[in-house]
Parts: structure tokens; sequence; C-alpha cells
């Protein structure tokens, strides 16, 4: 797939007014994670209210792309790893993630039913659920939306989530997650 195509479905809405602190596509394996995270524990120190959600919610991202992706990369030594892009970025009033990767287009009814269901739940009910979902026999679900379901339990806000069709075969697959740094409730 060609860069244009995984650009075209950020909403630069999300990026007016904000100073982007890291942007990157490729594959997202064990040492991209850590090495993004570290990042993100060195830029906010200064914001550490903001530090631990952050944390929670790029980690379930980044496992969601590596682990999900329909794109895969094979590296030297390792098992195959999703590809996809993440973009933390800094406005005045939020803190936000813009995450996206390649999904079958078979998958987008059952994503976009656990989205809507995540949606349509207050967090005592995603607690609940997250539990309920967590209990379910090995190979019962994907696994997917239980990261999905941290991610808005997190941030306390809907998941926000864009597809894109691509062709008969794939779609791309955008989620954005926002903080509002005057938001009170900061505790995981």
């Amino acid at each position: 797939m060609k860069l244009k195509n995984h650009l075209d479905i950020i909403n630069s809405d999300e990026l007016l007014d904000s100073s982007v602190y890291f942007s990157y596509m490729g594959p997202i394996d064990q040492y991209v994670l850590r090495i993004i995270t570290d990042y993100l524990n060195k830029i906010t120190r200064r914001n550490t209210p903001y530090g631990k959600k952050l944390f929670i919610i790029l980690v379930e991202l980044l496992q969601n792309i590596s682990n999900y992706s329909a794109e895969k990369k094979q590296l030297v030594e390792e098992k195959a790893a999703g590809v996809g892009s993440v973009i933390l970025a800094e406005s005045k009033n939020a803190i936000t993630f813009i995450t996206g990767n390649l999904i079958r287009t078979k998958d987008i009814v059952p994503l976009t039913e656990k989205c809507s269901i995540i949606n349509s739940l207050d967090k005592k009910m995603l607690k609940e659920y997250k539990k309920k979902e967590m209990n379910r026999p090995f190979g019962a679900n994907d696994g997917a939306h239980i990261g999905l379901i941290q991610i808005a339990l997190s941030s306390n806000k809907p998941l926000k989530t864009k597809i894109q069709h691509i062709d008969n075969n794939f779609s791309y697959f955008s989620i954005t997650v926002s903080l509002n740094k005057k938001d009170k409730l900061m505790t995981v």
C-alpha cells in the first residue's frame, strides 16, 4: 500500500494547532514498541498526571497494530510484525494519538460492532464488560477488543474510529484518542 493511502485517512482537524511529538509508519515489533514508549516516558515527565494513561493507551494501540494489522512485515529472526502508523501530537487543550493499519474488509462489521458496544457503555459497564471478556475461555474471542476496552477506559472517552475502503480485500482502520489536559479525572 502506498504512503498516500495511509495518510489520506488521518483527520487533519485533529492535528490543527498541534505540535507533533512523533510520527512513525512501519512494522511494530517489541523493539519499536520499546523505543516509542521510552520516548513517550521522556516527553511526558513534565505531564506526570498523563504519563500512566498515555503509556497504557499507547501500548494498547501499538499492540493492536502489531497483532492485528492485515499487513505484515517479516523481521530478521522474529515473527512477522503488523505494519501501521502512529502519531502523537499535543495541542493547548489535549494530547492526541492517531494510529492506523490495514484490516481485512471482511473484518469491518465485527470490528465496528465491537467499537459500537464499547462506545455505548459507561465506565462502570466497561469495567464489567472487560472482566466478562477476560474470563471467556481461551480462543472464544480474538483479544483485540480487550485492548479497545482498555483504551476507552483509560481515555474516559468513546473510541473515535474511521475506516477507508481500499479494495475488495482491504480497508484502512484508524483510531484517534485524545486526552483533555483539563480533565481532573486522571486516574487509571
